[in-house]
């Protein structure tokens, strides 16, 4: 099956901060915990049709800005919400394996949230590039064992300045009967020889990435 997809990763969470915050879906009001919010607004349509409304696809459209890049995206894998967040908790999912040379992962024990870990990322190019992004993760509605929405965001916490800008955020939430989780994506970054494109297929790996560990597959080959 083909898997469809566009976009890049990256977070920009205000640390310390101490007041709930409020996102709205639909007509109901969500209160998401301290740094677990929503990064902004999403109404791209996602891949649905009338005839498959939640096809195994995702969808992005990207923003090219002044001061970053944004990225909106939505789209649905086929499997339950505890199986794509354990996917997306794996750190290897957001390594960007077409470029990066080496990388490790730290956890964060004794952060608060459900899930925490920090991920180092080094780039032989031109020049060496390092940095460091930390991801959060959150049951905010539903238990460990049953999420019925999930909250995880991620930002760039340390190194080159050739990436300016790296932050974002997912909500994972089940549709139809339970058996499938809409993908719902908010992302900024701004770096140095990474446009729009490069962060559309980077987006297209981490996708493919969580579809087949939510399967049970290994990672897929990338180019």
């Amino acid at each position: 099956m083909k898997r469809a997809v566009s976009g890049c990763l990256f977070l920009g969470v205000q640390l310390g901060v101490t007041l709930a915050l409020v996102g709205c879906f639909g007509n109901e009001s969500t209160v998401f915990p301290p740094g677990l919010d929503p990064l902004g607004d999403n109404e791209l349509s996602g891949p649905g049709t009338e005839a498959d409304p939640h096809p195994e696809a995702f969808e992005v459209e990207g923003i090219e800005g002044g001061r970053y890049d944004t990225m909106l995206g939505r789209g649905y894998v086929h499997a339950p919400p505890i199986d794509v967040w354990n996917a997306f908790r794996e750190p290897i999912v957001s390594v960007d394996r077409r470029r990066t040379a080496e990388w490790s992962s730290d956890r964060n024990d004794g952060s608060g949230y459900d899930d925490s870990y920090v991920v180092h990322h080094v780039v032989h190019d031109l020049v060496t590039v390092e940095w460091s992004v930390t991801w959060r993760h959150g049951v905010v509605t539903g238990t460990l064992d049953a999420p019925e929405l999930v909250s995880i965001r991620w930002q760039k916490t340390e190194g080159s300045t050739l990436i300016s800008r790296i932050e974002g955020s997912i909500l994972l939430r089940p549709v139809g009967d339970g058996s499938i989780t809409e993908i719902e994506l908010v992302y900024h970054t701004r770096s140095v020889g990474a446009g729009v494109a490069e962060q559309r297929l980077y987006l297209e790996d981490v996708y493919n990435n969580v579809v087949a560990l939510a399967h049970g597959e290994p990672l897929p080959p990338v180019d």
